[in-house]
């Protein structure tokens, strides 16, 4: 009778000890569930400012890029290289290139003074001249020929923004040989 009764309590609080346990088990696995879910809600609202993230840095890109061919360094682009290497080839000029003390019209002077030794003629180093005050912008192109000169002509052609001066430049009291075709850059970043 004593073992029965041991056996019997031993039972009952195995039973019971098995319920708690199973009960503990099943909170804990509920508990999972609802984190789960949570962690697919927070996965879905990241999904979606991921993607608005993506589009944002896209149209950065997109943005950047048009800033940088508004307000980037000057430069022919490829179709304009070849016009200027074309009308150039076998014709052997000196060229003079200024530009304001500036970095943009500096970098630009340096770009089409380098496209314009590849197309064969002389071009000596690039000079700043200081600043313009007021500051001004654009670009002058003289030539001793006049407007219709090879050197104005295929500048005034290939640079949209380039204007034709009528008279030497005189800059800083030099005087620019008259008899040589020159060009003054003055871009300048908006600001």
């Amino acid at each position: 009778m004593f073992g029965a009764l041991i056996t019997f309590f031993g039972v009952a609080f195995l039973y019971w000890g098995t319920r708690i346990r199973d009960h503990d088990f099943e909170n804990n696995i509920a508990q999972l569930h609802d984190r789960a879910s949570a962690a697919d809600e927070r996965s879905k609202i990241l999904e979606a400012g991921n993607l608005t993230l993506q589009r944002d840095v896209e149209r950065e890109k997109l943005e950047r890029i048009k800033m940088e061919e508004r307000f980037g360094a000057r430069h022919f682009t490829s179709e304009q290289r070849t016009a200027v290497i074309s009308a150039f080839k076998g014709h052997h000029m000196t060229v003079h290139i200024r530009c304001i003390a500036e970095g943009e019209a500096c970098i630009a002077a340096n770009n089409f003074a380098r496209d314009l030794r590849d197309a064969g003629l002389s071009v000596p180093p690039v000079v700043d001249v200081g600043l313009t005050i007021p500051p001004s912008l654009g670009i002058e192109v003289y030539d001793p020929s006049g407007s219709e000169g090879l050197f104005a002509k295929t500048m005034l052609a290939n640079i949209p923004e380039a204007r034709f001066r009528a008279v030497p430049f005189v800059i800083g009291n030099e005087n620019i040989d008259p008899q040589i075709p020159a060009m003054v850059v003055r871009y300048r970043t908006m600001q």
